[in-house]
């Protein structure tokens, strides 16, 4: 769903932010991803040429509080970072698949999950992580 810096530029100022350099690369990078990034991965690919850990961090929770991006999973501690798109239901939870070898972080295919469940934990389960941890198909057949 690669997005160009025109509309990129857009989604940064209909959120009532400047559309900065450093803004611009990191949701431009997010809109060419399919799957949750960490902070550590964006430093990595990012911060030689479009700004310091601290700018992509600053970034980033400035995303998740206006809505241009939310925190997919924190598996073992480190927030993962997704793309909030115009289809997105607020309430939308998907499962994620951990690798526990590698770290990669996947969405899973859209998969209905059929439970019963006691009305008092109907609230706290709307706004909880569901995640499958286990070894990838890439490392799997390594």
């Amino acid at each position: 769903m690669s997005w160009n810096i025109t509309k990129t530029r857009e989604k940064i100022r209909d959120k009532g932010l400047r559309a900065t350099t450093p803004r611009i690369v990191v949701l431009q990078f997010f809109s060419e991803r399919d799957r949750p990034i960490s902070h550590g991965d964006l430093v990595s690919e990012l911060s030689d040429l479009h700004g310091d850990q601290a700018t992509i961090y600053r970034t980033l929770i400035t995303f998740t509080e206006v809505g241009l991006l939310r925190v997919a999973s924190k598996a073992e501690g480190i927030a993962r970072y997704e793309l909030v798109t115009e289809n997105d239901d607020p309430q939308h939870v998907h499962p994620h698949f951990v690798c526990k070898e590698c770290g990669i972080v996947s969405c899973l295919p859209e998969t209905t999950f059929v439970s019963t469940m006691d009305e008092t934990w109907k609230e706290i389960l709307k706004a909880s992580e569901l995640q499958f941890i286990g070894q990838c198909i890439t490392c799997r057949t390594l």
